[in-house]
């Protein structure tokens, strides 16, 4: 498999920040402008803020640079048009080595006020941990949402206990591999603070895992970390339309691949893999929870195709697990690293 394991970080700044911030942005400007603005009004001030510009072809490079030459925290790397887990991996490889927590931020949702200061808070209450994340409030453009902390995504959870059974895990649990193997609880990495060294030891974005390649890494730390969750609101998660997070399609595609290669891998403990295919199953059990909501809701034709993706979910358990060892996509394409990109704003 290939990892962040190992990787050099050579990247130097006058002081050690607690606190580092990956953007990746592609062609939205206003948006980019957006999610720094609310960075630089966090009450938390310990930060260091690393933009990519993935390849833009509007004016957001010009916005960047000219931020930067005003922000002594700030710096941007211009890229070449690459897969987005190129250009997360440059960004992370340019953070200071000596940063505690970092945070994998899109470019299109935006911090609420206070976020990083409750975040590093329970992160150092918790040192052991992952790292910790709080919760995404799905919102327009201007963070309106009648989203409730009770409705929101990740709320309710179903997860394998240590006893092998399937069970409802409390909203302020911690996330450990037996809740994500059912599902991915955390809808986007900006809503997770992740110590660094451990970031750096996991598998890291996997491209061949498409828009699922975080969940693939939330899977791959859990097997030895478990990240704390702080149940109040962190994340403004934009919901319009241009963000691949929503494309049911393309994200099918990528949990029948990681499901695939959780059955294939050899480096996980039998137990583990006894998890993994109980999570599996699992996750059927939510969708036969949708079809019970849509019966009492007399959506009978919704009802049915719960149903129906129920049933079809644990057939696809039943033939992965006891059919042949699956083929797996090729993990060799993690990420490639550009010689030395360049830098704006380095002070």
């Amino acid at each position: 498999m290939a990892t962040l394991r190992g990787m050099d970080c050579a990247i130097q700044t006058s002081m050690p920040p607690k606190i580092s911030i990956v953007i990746s942005c592609y062609n939205r400007l206003a948006e980019t402008r957006q999610a720094i603005d609310a960075i630089r009004a966090q009450d938390f001030q310990d930060w260091e803020l690393i933009v990519v510009d993935n390849g833009c072809t509007d004016n957001t490079l010009q916005m960047l640079t000219e931020l930067a030459a005003d922000e002594h925290r700030m710096r941007v790397i211009p890229l070449q048009r690459s897969q987005v887990a190129v250009a997360r991996m440059t960004g992370i490889q340019a953070t200071h080595p000596s940063s505690g927590y970092v945070v994998v931020h899109d470019d299109d949702d935006w911090l609420f006020p206070g976020a990083l200061t409750k975040l590093w808070a329970l992160a150092k209450a918790n040192p052991d941990a992952a790292g910790v994340y709080g919760m995404p409030l799905h919102c327009d453009d201007n963070g309106n949402s009648d989203e409730t902390l009770a409705k929101c995504y990740g709320s309710r959870r179903v997860g394998v206990a240590d006893n092998g059974k399937i069970v409802d895990i409390p909203e302020d649990a911690p996330e450990t591999f037996g809740t994500m193997v059912v599902w991915c609880w955390i809808a986007t990495m900006g809503q997770v603070l992740i110590r660094r060294d451990v970031l750096l030891n996991s598998c890291g974005f996997i491209q061949a895992y498409g828009i699922s390649d975080d969940w693939n890494m939330w899977l791959d730390i859990t097997r030895t970390h478990n990240f704390v969750r702080l149940f109040e609101f962190t994340l403004y998660k934009r919901t319009n339309g241009t963000n691949l997070s929503g494309n049911k399609a393309l994200r099918a595609v990528s949990e029948r691949n990681i499901r695939q290669r959780l059955r294939a891998d050899a480096t996980l403990t039998a137990e583990q893999q006894r998890i993994a295919k109980l999570g599996y199953f699992a996750s059927s059990i939510l969708f036969l929870r949708n079809a019970a909501k849509n019966l009492r809701h007399r959506n009978l034709r919704e009802a049915t195709l719960q149903l129906f993706r129920a049933v079809r979910r644990a057939a696809r358990v039943f033939l992965l697990y006891a059919g042949p060892m699956p083929a797996v996509p090729d993990n060799t394409t993690a990420h490639t690293m550009p010689d030395k990109s360049p830098m704006i704003g380095i002070k």
